[in-house]
């Protein structure tokens, strides 16, 4: 493959490359090459900068809502299965030297509803999955009648989690 770099085409090259055309565009150019190929050329001849003005500078990205600090731990003693109502947390708490298995029992859980823990341990077990794109959301039919409107304004939006799997080590020693 070193014949299809002769002086003439590595000159158009450094040309090209100069004048901030893209590598992908250079190489078709070149008679059919690849982005990679090019940008390997690039490489190897220490060609690294542009032409002045040939770069457009990005603006920078603006960070989006500060994320909320966690809520504080519950201050609460726990509780054992059997003390446990609908609306008590149920992460488990060890106790050291004691049988038996306990529960945080802090309130704020709601069991009917699909959410077994207080604030601040769903905010450990779970993930809030990320916002959706708004054209990918697909559009709620609108409530014909005003008591339907009043029912859907008065229950409050459902929050979704994401159960957090277990973190693998990236060293494989480890795993």
């Amino acid at each position: 493959m070193r014949d299809q770099w002769t002086p003439r085409r590595v000159r158009l090259l450094k040309r090209l490359w100069a004048s901030g055309i893209t590598a992908e565009a250079i190489g078709a150019q070149l008679g059919g090459l690849s982005r990679s190929a090019v940008l390997g050329k690039i490489y190897r001849l220490r060609r690294r900068g542009r032409a002045a003005g040939a770069l457009k500078a990005r603006p920078k990205r603006q960070r989006s809502k500060q994320i909320a600090p966690p809520p504080d731990a519950p201050r609460t003693t726990p509780k054992g299965l059997l003390e446990l109502t609908n609306n008590c947390c149920r992460w488990p708490v060890a106790q050291p030297g004691e049988p038996g298995i306990f529960f945080c029992g802090a309130p704020g859980a709601d069991l009917a509803g699909g959410v077994p823990y207080c604030p601040y341990h769903a905010r450990r077990a779970y993930v809030i999955p990320p916002k959706r794109i708004a054209a990918a959301k697909p559009k709620t039919a609108k409530p014909k009648t005003a008591a339907a409107a009043e029912q859907s304004a008065a229950s409050p939006a459902r929050r979704r989690y994401v159960w957090r799997g277990p973190v693998r080590h990236p060293a494989p020693r480890f795993r």
